[in-house]
């Protein structure tokens, strides 16, 4: 998951701004300061990088950053095995 973890991350920088040192897997989206507009281009983002479906009503800012990887590792496992 350390690939998923860097990309994620390089999103969150490079789109949000964000410091990589606020970037702990237990930091909630509301303590990133992400409001309704900030999950929209977050779950677009995300989509535009991975190629899957993500619904911003499935990213909350209760969320913690793991929460978002594991929300999208669960979707990648999903979406590889309905390719196959």
């Amino acid at each position: 998951m350390s690939d998923l973890k860097s990309r994620v991350t390089g999103i969150l920088v490079s789109t949000f701004g964000l410091e990589p040192a606020a970037l702990a897997d237990s930091a909630t989206l509301e303590s990133l300061e992400f409001d309704s507009l900030a999950l929209v281009e977050f779950a677009t983002a995300l989509e535009n990088e991975f190629s899957i479906p993500v619904d911003e009503e499935e990213i909350t800012v209760e969320h913690t950053l793991d929460d978002v990887l594991n929300l999208l590792a669960q979707k990648l496992t999903t979406a590889g095995a309905g390719t196959s």
